[in-house]
């Protein structure tokens, strides 16, 4: 593919798409189970609607917010210091690369915001509080909110390691940590302990850089306590 047609591909798939009418409603359908990646995108475009937004309107902004997104990648991309060897399949890691450790998920805006605030000192980002929010809680999020750090399971990191990792990084006692390792073997992720966000995504971030010393898969994710 030339980069002329890479660039058309780009703007008939990535831009030019959320011109189509039945877009809005591929979005509310294909994103609105609370489990999965930005679960709730799709209530939000209910609730934008519901005020009184067009769809059309909707549908521009969106537009614009793609082709930003695109020449903000593009931009990277073009960084000399970008490995260009190894961008194949780039796509595929997108969600997993997600600063928030959530993929995604419905709380994970919330992450990166409270990630922003507590990295730059300033906001709010999002000026409005979730829908579901008091009047009283209407500031954005505050860095000191709440978060939970949990280890995912693979079929690879041998159960002492996690073990070890536990009386390590979170100060468990054996029994907890043997515990949750099987809460995390069996369930599929296991709840190690609920912090600051700064102070759970450190304790994350340690826990992946030591299994990877170690040679070992094991992740974390972070997400907000409810």
């Amino acid at each position: 593919m030339t980069k002329e047609e890479l660039l058309q591909e780009l703007w008939e798939r990535g831009i030019n798409a959320y011109l189509r009418p039945a877009e809005l409603d591929n979005m509310k359908r294909n994103s609105s189970d609370p489990d999965q990646p930005f679960g709730d995108t799709g209530p939000a475009i209910e609730r934008i609607l519901a005020a009184g937004a067009s769809r059309r309107d909707l549908c521009l902004l969106l537009r614009y917010v793609a082709y930003r997104a695109v020449f903000d990648t593009l931009h990277c991309i073009d960084d000399p210091n970008v490995d260009k060897s190894d961008l194949e399949d780039l796509h595929e890691y997108l969600l997993s690369a997600d600063p928030s450790r959530m993929e995604g998920r419905p709380g994970s805006a919330d992450a990166a915001l409270a990630t922003y605030m507590a990295r730059y000192r300033s906001g709010p980002w999002i000026a409005d509080p979730p829908p579901e929010a008091s009047n009283e809680s209407s500031q954005a999020v505050s860095p000191s909110a709440m978060f939970r750090v949990l280890l995912l399971n693979d079929d690879f990191t041998p159960m002492e390691f996690v073990v070890h990792v536990l009386e390590r990084i979170f100060d468990k006692d054996h029994g907890t940590a043997t515990r949750i390792m099987l809460d995390t073997h069996q369930r599929g992720r296991g709840e190690c302990g609920i912090y600051p966000f700064a102070v759970a995504d450190a304790k994350a971030k340690e826990v992946e850089a030591f299994a990877r010393d170690h040679k070992h898969p094991l992740r974390c994710a972070v997400e907000a306590a409810q």
